[in-house]
């Protein structure tokens, strides 16, 4: 489940941001957002692994808002505070 989350936000980061560099860090210096989505995405895997049918409402909501985050980065609507890739390495940067 922790590497389908980070798959997935790597997905949707990877064309601006330093995926590497985001999960290498540890304890305080992690972003709060990407762990609180991180974690959201990884339990709706799991809840969904245990019960397809019947994945809890708050579970489904979480996933839901963590990947709206996402896709409002990926389209570069909102910009976290996150270690960027050089320039010269982001893909179809949004300037």
């Amino acid at each position: 489940a922790e590497l389908y989350a980070e798959k997935t936000i790597g997905t949707y980061l990877r064309k601006r941001y330093d995926i590497v560099a985001i999960f290498a860090k540890t304890g305080d210096d992690r972003d709060r957002d990407v762990m609180i989505h991180y974690i959201n995405i990884a339990l709706h895997l799991l809840s969904s692994r245990i019960n397809p049918n019947q994945i809890p409402e708050i579970r489904e909501n979480a996933y839901q808002a963590a990947m709206a985050w996402l896709k409002s980065i990926a389209k570069g609507d909102i910009s976290p505070d996150l270690p960027l890739l050089p320039v010269e390495e982001q893909i179809n940067s949004i300037v």
